[in-house]
């Protein structure tokens, strides 16, 4: 599945095309227990021809100058985020500090995030009509103000696709579509991902055109393959490992 980016304004100057992933989790996650690196990600990831990615921790936003630098000396832009919980359900929140996002927040605290930064933030809303209490299903549609894209996630395929609601949605709002990996195992790069035309390689910039939904999704449903390896090879280890630390704790 394509969909094609919105054509650029003639008076625009030059854009480029960059390939993003905007939701990805390392193996600092606080809640889930993941065995690879930040660093092991951005080489992965630039295997792909990936530009940019954002690592979003569950709760807590990342953190790491030093993981920065090191992808910016490899070409690719690291823009730290975080999957926050806000008001119970769960929240995509690009390019801020720890100290920007309150422990206990609620959508008016993103709004006045939004009014402080600007645009130097992006506000994604996840998977937000799948089956689960934390995803954002009516949430969404009621503070729809705080949002500047949905996401298209990775999982679906064989005639399953709880995706449909987020797209019929974002092309009744004129909302901005992005696929993400939601990354949870270098395994599952390549799949599901955007391209921005954009002006440079900057988080303001690609922003920006995803404002102006000059983006395109490239994305695949799941196979039989990737099914087994998601559920054998990614979920149930981690699923496991939680039941083992939970137990020891």
């Amino acid at each position: 599945m394509n969909k094609s980016m919105h054509p650029p304004d003639a008076s625009s100057p030059a854009l480029r095309r960059f390939c993003v992933d905007f939701h990805h989790h390392v193996g600092t996650d606080p809640l889930d227990p993941l065995d690879y690196s930040v660093d092991e990600l951005v080489d992965a990831a630039l295997t792909h021809g990936m530009h940019a990615l954002a690592v979003t921790p569950h709760c807590e936003v990342f953190s790491d100058p030093g993981a920065v630098s090191r992808a910016a000396a490899k070409g690719l832009l690291l823009i730290p985020g975080v999957e926050k919980m806000v008001e119970g359900r769960e929240v995509l929140v690009l390019n801020v500090e720890p100290r920007d996002i309150p422990e206990h927040c609620s959508f008016d605290d993103i709004r006045h995030l939004r009014e402080v930064k600007g645009g130097e933030v992006l506000v994604v809303a996840p998977h937000p009509f799948f089956p689960r209490k934390t995803c954002l299903q009516e949430k969404l549609v009621q503070n729809a103000d705080c949002f500047d894209a949905v996401e298209l996630s990775h999982f679906y395929g064989f005639g399953v696709d709880h995706n449909r609601p987020a797209l019929e949605w974002a092309k009744a709002t004129g909302t901005t579509v992005l696929a993400t990996s939601d990354t949870h195992d270098l395994s599952m790069l390549g799949y599901n991902y955007s391209v921005l035309q954009a002006e440079e390689l900057t988080a303001i910039s690609l922003f920006d055109a995803v404002r102006k939904d000059r983006c395109e999704v490239v994305t695949q449903p799941y196979t039989v393959s990737r099914l087994a390896r998601f559920v054998f090879g990614v979920l149930g280890p981690i699923t496991l490992k939680k039941m083992f630390l939970r137990r020891r704790g």
